[in-house]
């Protein structure tokens, strides 16, 4: 079976018949709400190379983008991909998508290919057909003698035994899929988190400004002398910690650089409390990493 799939804003001369086959599996929406990313489970309708239809227990808005998860079976292949609502009504909504691969694409075509060429499971009913009598002549009264005709014998029962093994096979295929769905699932949860990760990382490394020694000693407002502690006989010397100042002005990470252990503990918890004026770029304060000298007297 084949319906005519259409986008707004196309022209209906452009329209294309796609081939669609119903789909009754788990699917996993993921969208971008007022409070970050949210999740809406559902069930897939039918799908085709261009869209799938499903049932969501959840609103969506035609024209939202949203991220869409489901497991194609009989293929043990899951398919992530990006989609737009085209409309929504009682629960069921019809998704199409977009920005697929060349390899998601020929995925979908080929598992649609084959539910197309799949026999339709039933059970096969065979008419009665009514056999004329067998006759025969006989030659010394020339009249016609009836023949018994044979009855067809009564094909066996299916065995019990077939039966449950069967529905062992059926059962361990469904706990197959299941798992591989929900192990792609945390996996897929996994892979956003990190990448959300890294990009808070590379977003603080690019307001970072990296300074030379010494460079931030005229922004200093609060500076806290370094205190040996008590029975250090090395009263003079100097230990090199490296800081890194947030835009507000306040140390929120030190490490030592050289000097004894002594000394590098007590130098950087004097420079956990020292304080600078912001550092701007362009207008617009910054984190800044530097090293300072801490002098024992």
């Amino acid at each position: 079976m084949t319906i005519p799939i259409h986008s707004p804003g196309r022209s209906t001369s452009n329209l294309r018949r796609v081939p669609r086959c119903p789909l009754s599996v788990p699917v996993r929406i993921t969208m971008r709400g007022t409070t970050g990313l949210q999740a809406i489970p559902g069930r897939s309708l039918d799908l085709g190379e261009n869209g799938i239809a499903a049932i969501l227990a959840g609103n969506v808005n035609p024209g939202d983008a949203v991220a869409v998860e489901f497991l194609l079976p009989e293929m043990g292949l899951g398919l992530q991909a990006k989609a737009v609502v085209r409309h929504h009504a009682d629960l069921r909504c019809g998704l199409e998508f977009f920005g697929l691969s060349l390899e998601q694409q020929s995925m979908i075509r080929r598992w649609t290919r084959r539910m197309l060429e799949k026999p339709v499971s039933s059970t096969s009913i065979v008419p009665a057909v009514v056999v004329p009598p067998a006759v025969e002549i006989d030659p010394a009264t020339s009249t016609h003698l009836q023949l018994p005709i044979p009855q067809p014998e009564t094909p066996p029962a299916p065995r019990h035994r077939s039966k449950l093994w069967g529905r062992l096979v059926a059962g361990f295929a469904l706990v197959t899929v299941a798992g591989a769905l929900v192990a792609w699932r945390y996996w897929h949860m996994e892979w956003v988190e990190l990448q959300q990760q890294a990009e808070a990382v590379a977003a603080t490394s690019a307001q970072r400004v990296k300074l030379p020694p010494g460079a931030i000693d005229p922004l200093m407002v609060h500076k806290v002398d370094a205190v040996l502690p008590a029975g250090e006989t090395n009263k003079d010397g100097v230990a090199l910690v490296h800081i890194v100042v947030a835009p507000d002005g306040t140390v929120v990470d030190a490490r030592p650089e050289n000097g004894t252990e002594v000394l590098s503990r007590a130098a950087m918890d004097a420079v956990k409390d020292w304080r600078f004026q912001p550092y701007r770029v362009d207008g617009t304060a910054v984190e800044i990493e530097t090293t300072v000298a801490v002098e024992f007297h």
